[in-house]
Protein backbone atom coordinates (compact mmCIF):
# COMPACT_ATOMS: atom_id res chain seq x y z
CA UNK A 1 0.00 0.00 0.00
CA UNK A 2 1.25 3.47 -0.89
CA UNK A 3 1.21 6.49 1.40
CA UNK A 4 1.78 8.75 -1.60
CA UNK A 5 0.93 8.02 -5.22
CA UNK A 6 1.63 10.53 -7.99
CA UNK A 7 0.75 9.86 -11.62
CA UNK A 8 1.30 12.16 -14.61
CA UNK A 9 1.88 15.28 -12.51
CA UNK A 10 2.57 18.38 -14.54
CA UNK A 11 3.39 21.75 -13.02
CA UNK A 12 5.33 24.83 -13.97
CA UNK A 13 6.00 28.38 -12.89
CA UNK A 14 5.30 31.29 -15.20
CA UNK A 15 8.93 31.54 -16.22
CA UNK A 16 9.60 27.82 -16.67
CA UNK A 17 8.01 24.36 -16.71
CA UNK A 18 9.11 22.00 -13.95
CA UNK A 19 7.26 18.67 -13.71
CA UNK A 20 5.94 16.97 -16.84
CA UNK A 21 4.18 13.59 -16.57
CA UNK A 22 5.98 13.05 -13.25
CA UNK A 23 5.35 9.72 -11.48
CA UNK A 24 6.31 8.64 -7.97
CA UNK A 25 4.98 6.25 -5.35
CA UNK A 26 6.07 6.04 -1.71
CA UNK A 27 5.26 2.92 0.23
CA UNK A 28 3.44 3.15 3.54
CA UNK A 29 5.80 2.98 6.52
CA UNK A 30 8.93 3.65 4.48
CA UNK A 31 11.59 6.32 4.96
CA UNK A 32 12.37 8.03 1.67
CA UNK A 33 15.01 10.72 1.28
CA UNK A 34 14.63 13.10 -1.65
CA UNK A 35 17.78 14.91 -2.76
CA UNK A 36 18.86 17.05 -5.66
CA UNK A 37 20.48 20.37 -6.52
CA UNK A 38 18.74 23.69 -5.92
CA UNK A 39 15.87 24.21 -8.33
CA UNK A 40 15.31 20.50 -8.93
CA UNK A 41 11.74 20.65 -7.63
CA UNK A 42 12.05 19.14 -4.15
CA UNK A 43 10.25 21.86 -2.16
CA UNK A 44 7.77 22.46 -4.96
CA UNK A 45 6.80 18.79 -4.80
CA UNK A 46 6.07 19.08 -1.08
CA UNK A 47 3.88 22.15 -1.61
CA UNK A 48 1.94 20.31 -4.30
CA UNK A 49 1.42 17.28 -2.03
CA UNK A 50 -0.21 19.41 0.67
CA UNK A 51 -2.20 21.59 -1.70
CA UNK A 52 -0.22 24.81 -1.43
CA UNK A 53 0.44 24.64 -5.17
CA UNK A 54 -1.79 23.03 -7.78
CA UNK A 55 -0.68 20.93 -10.70
CA UNK A 56 -2.45 18.57 -13.09
CA UNK A 57 -2.48 14.80 -12.77
CA UNK A 58 -3.47 12.39 -10.01
CA UNK A 59 -2.18 12.68 -6.45
CA UNK A 60 -3.33 10.28 -3.75
CA UNK A 61 -2.21 10.85 -0.16
CA UNK A 62 -3.07 8.30 2.53
CA UNK A 63 -5.67 6.75 0.19
CA UNK A 64 -7.39 10.11 -0.44
CA UNK A 65 -7.27 11.79 -3.86
CA UNK A 66 -6.07 15.37 -3.55
CA UNK A 67 -8.65 17.91 -4.71
CA UNK A 68 -9.66 21.37 -3.56
CA UNK A 69 -12.35 19.78 -1.39
CA UNK A 70 -10.08 17.15 0.23
CA UNK A 71 -7.04 19.38 0.71
CA UNK A 72 -7.80 20.29 4.34
CA UNK A 73 -8.53 16.71 5.38
CA UNK A 74 -5.30 15.52 3.78
CA UNK A 75 -3.38 18.06 5.83
CA UNK A 76 -4.69 16.34 8.95
CA UNK A 77 -2.89 13.17 7.83
CA UNK A 78 0.39 14.88 7.01
CA UNK A 79 2.83 16.60 9.34
CA UNK A 80 5.03 19.09 7.47
CA UNK A 81 8.09 21.03 8.57
CA UNK A 82 9.53 23.53 6.09
CA UNK A 83 13.00 25.03 6.20
CA UNK A 84 11.79 28.49 7.27
CA UNK A 85 9.93 28.05 10.59
CA UNK A 86 8.90 31.71 10.81
CA UNK A 87 6.44 31.09 7.98
CA UNK A 88 4.67 28.41 10.03
CA UNK A 89 4.23 30.11 13.42
CA UNK A 90 0.67 31.19 14.22
CA UNK A 91 0.56 31.27 18.05
CA UNK A 92 1.87 33.46 20.87
CA UNK A 93 3.70 30.79 22.90
CA UNK A 94 5.54 27.57 22.14
CA UNK A 95 2.93 25.49 23.97
CA UNK A 96 0.11 27.11 22.00
CA UNK A 97 1.99 26.52 18.76
CA UNK A 98 2.45 22.83 19.47
CA UNK A 99 -1.22 22.52 20.44
CA UNK A 100 -2.57 24.33 17.38
CA UNK A 101 -3.35 21.25 15.27
CA UNK A 102 -5.09 19.41 18.12
CA UNK A 103 -7.19 22.46 18.92
CA UNK A 104 -8.35 22.59 15.31
CA UNK A 105 -9.29 18.93 15.53
CA UNK A 106 -11.45 19.60 18.60
CA UNK A 107 -9.40 17.57 21.07
CA UNK A 108 -10.29 18.33 24.71
CA UNK A 109 -7.94 20.57 26.66
CA UNK A 110 -6.83 17.90 29.15
CA UNK A 111 -5.71 15.55 26.38
CA UNK A 112 -4.01 18.46 24.63
CA UNK A 113 -2.09 19.32 27.80
CA UNK A 114 -0.84 15.73 28.12
CA UNK A 115 0.10 15.53 24.45
CA UNK A 116 2.04 18.81 24.64
CA UNK A 117 4.11 17.45 27.53
CA UNK A 118 4.64 14.08 25.85
CA UNK A 119 5.70 15.59 22.54
CA UNK A 120 7.91 18.31 24.05
CA UNK A 121 9.69 15.68 26.14
CA UNK A 122 10.20 13.52 23.06
CA UNK A 123 11.76 16.37 21.04
CA UNK A 124 13.61 17.81 24.03
CA UNK A 125 12.03 21.26 24.13
CA UNK A 126 10.14 21.18 27.45
CA UNK A 127 12.05 24.23 28.85
CA UNK A 128 10.79 26.29 25.90
CA UNK A 129 7.05 25.74 26.37
CA UNK A 130 6.22 29.10 27.97
CA UNK A 131 8.44 31.21 25.72
CA UNK A 132 7.28 33.44 22.89
CA UNK A 133 8.43 32.24 19.43
CA UNK A 134 10.38 35.43 18.68
CA UNK A 135 12.66 34.66 21.65
CA UNK A 136 13.78 31.34 20.14
CA UNK A 137 16.78 30.62 17.97
CA UNK A 138 16.11 29.45 14.41
CA UNK A 139 17.07 25.92 15.42
CA UNK A 140 14.67 25.96 18.37
CA UNK A 141 11.91 27.23 16.11
CA UNK A 142 12.40 24.27 13.78
CA UNK A 143 12.11 21.89 16.73
CA UNK A 144 8.88 23.55 17.87
CA UNK A 145 7.36 23.26 14.40
CA UNK A 146 8.42 19.60 14.32
CA UNK A 147 6.69 19.01 17.66
CA UNK A 148 3.52 20.61 16.33
CA UNK A 149 3.73 18.48 13.19
CA UNK A 150 3.86 15.16 15.06
CA UNK A 151 1.61 15.87 18.05
CA UNK A 152 -1.39 14.13 16.44
CA UNK A 153 0.69 11.13 15.30
CA UNK A 154 0.19 11.73 11.57
CA UNK A 155 0.70 8.70 9.32
CA UNK A 156 2.96 10.79 7.05
CA UNK A 157 5.72 13.21 8.12
CA UNK A 158 7.37 15.44 5.51
CA UNK A 159 10.59 17.22 6.41
CA UNK A 160 11.80 19.91 4.00
CA UNK A 161 15.28 20.85 5.21
CA UNK A 162 13.61 20.70 8.62
CA UNK A 163 16.85 20.41 10.60
CA UNK A 164 18.98 22.80 8.56
CA UNK A 165 19.28 25.31 11.42
CA UNK A 166 19.70 22.76 14.24
CA UNK A 167 23.14 21.98 15.69
CA UNK A 168 24.75 18.61 14.97
CA UNK A 169 24.19 17.06 18.41
CA UNK A 170 20.52 18.02 18.51
CA UNK A 171 20.08 16.88 14.91
CA UNK A 172 21.34 13.42 15.84
CA UNK A 173 18.88 13.21 18.74
CA UNK A 174 15.98 14.36 16.58
CA UNK A 175 16.87 11.85 13.85
CA UNK A 176 16.66 9.14 16.52
CA UNK A 177 13.14 10.37 17.31
CA UNK A 178 12.26 10.28 13.60
CA UNK A 179 13.65 6.74 13.36
CA UNK A 180 11.47 5.80 16.35
CA UNK A 181 8.39 7.23 14.62
CA UNK A 182 9.26 5.36 11.44
CA UNK A 183 9.54 2.07 13.34
CA UNK A 184 6.05 2.72 14.72
CA UNK A 185 4.76 2.98 11.14
CA UNK A 186 5.03 6.67 10.21
CA UNK A 187 5.98 7.26 6.60
CA UNK A 188 8.96 9.64 6.49
CA UNK A 189 9.67 11.83 3.47
CA UNK A 190 12.88 13.73 4.15
CA UNK A 191 14.13 16.42 1.78
CA UNK A 192 17.66 17.38 2.68
CA UNK A 193 21.04 18.56 1.43
CA UNK A 194 22.69 16.47 4.14
CA UNK A 195 23.05 13.03 2.60
CA UNK A 196 24.20 11.54 5.90
CA UNK A 197 20.49 11.65 6.79
CA UNK A 198 19.74 9.50 3.75
CA UNK A 199 21.73 6.61 5.21
CA UNK A 200 19.11 6.26 7.98
CA UNK A 201 16.20 5.55 5.63
CA UNK A 202 15.47 2.79 3.17
CA UNK A 203 15.06 4.56 -0.17
CA UNK A 204 16.56 7.55 -1.97
CA UNK A 205 15.09 9.60 -4.81
CA UNK A 206 17.38 11.92 -6.77
CA UNK A 207 15.68 14.81 -8.59
CA UNK A 208 17.11 17.15 -11.19
CA UNK A 209 15.10 19.80 -13.05
CA UNK A 210 11.81 18.12 -12.21
CA UNK A 211 12.86 14.64 -13.31
CA UNK A 212 13.69 11.55 -11.28
CA UNK A 213 17.28 10.63 -12.08
CA UNK A 214 17.61 7.79 -9.57
CA UNK A 215 15.05 5.98 -7.44
CA UNK A 216 15.70 2.88 -5.38
CA UNK A 217 17.11 1.54 -2.15
CA UNK A 218 19.94 3.55 -0.66
CA UNK A 219 22.32 0.69 -1.52
CA UNK A 220 21.25 0.80 -5.19
CA UNK A 221 21.23 4.57 -5.55
CA UNK A 222 24.57 5.28 -3.86
CA UNK A 223 26.32 2.97 -6.31
CA UNK A 224 25.88 5.70 -8.94
CA UNK A 225 28.78 7.87 -7.80
CA UNK A 226 29.18 9.55 -11.19
CA UNK A 227 25.57 10.82 -11.12
CA UNK A 228 26.11 12.48 -7.74
CA UNK A 229 29.38 13.99 -8.90
CA UNK A 230 27.73 15.39 -12.04
CA UNK A 231 25.01 17.00 -9.93
CA UNK A 232 27.52 18.43 -7.46
CA UNK A 233 26.11 16.40 -4.57
CA UNK A 234 28.59 15.16 -1.98
CA UNK A 235 28.17 11.55 -0.93
CA UNK A 236 28.12 10.64 2.79
CA UNK A 237 31.59 9.89 4.16
CA UNK A 238 30.90 6.19 4.80
CA UNK A 239 29.42 5.76 1.32
CA UNK A 240 32.40 7.47 -0.30
CA UNK A 241 34.80 5.35 1.75
CA UNK A 242 32.91 2.16 0.88
CA UNK A 243 33.04 2.90 -2.83
CA UNK A 244 36.78 3.53 -2.70
CA UNK A 245 37.43 0.35 -0.72
CA UNK A 246 35.13 -1.57 -3.03
CA UNK A 247 37.18 -0.41 -6.01
CA UNK A 248 40.24 -2.03 -4.44
CA UNK A 249 38.35 -5.18 -3.51
CA UNK A 250 38.49 -4.58 0.24
CA UNK A 251 34.71 -4.58 0.69
CA UNK A 252 31.98 -6.01 -1.50
CA UNK A 253 29.13 -3.65 -0.61
CA UNK A 254 28.37 -0.17 0.68
CA UNK A 255 28.70 -0.10 4.46
CA UNK A 256 26.88 2.71 6.27
CA UNK A 257 27.98 2.06 9.85
CA UNK A 258 31.53 2.86 11.02
CA UNK A 259 31.66 0.02 13.54
CA UNK A 260 30.50 -2.44 10.89
CA UNK A 261 33.21 -1.14 8.59
CA UNK A 262 35.92 -1.68 11.23
CA UNK A 263 34.65 -5.20 11.97
CA UNK A 264 34.58 -6.02 8.26
CA UNK A 265 38.14 -4.81 7.65
CA UNK A 266 39.51 -6.64 10.67
CA UNK A 267 38.07 -10.03 9.72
Amino acid sequence: MNSVFIRNLSFGYKDRPLFENFNLSIQQGSWVTIVGPNGSGKSTLVKILVGLLEGTGTIIVNQVTLTSSTRDSIREYVGVVFDNPDNQFVSETVADEIAFKLENLGVNKFEIRDKIKETADLIGITPLLNLEPHKLTNGQKQLVILAGAIINNPPILILDEALSKVDAITTQKVLEVIAYLNKKGTTIINITHNLDEATLGQKVVVLNEGEIILNGTKEEVFEHEKVFNALGIQLPFMVDLSLKLKFYGLVDKIIFDAEEMVDHLWK
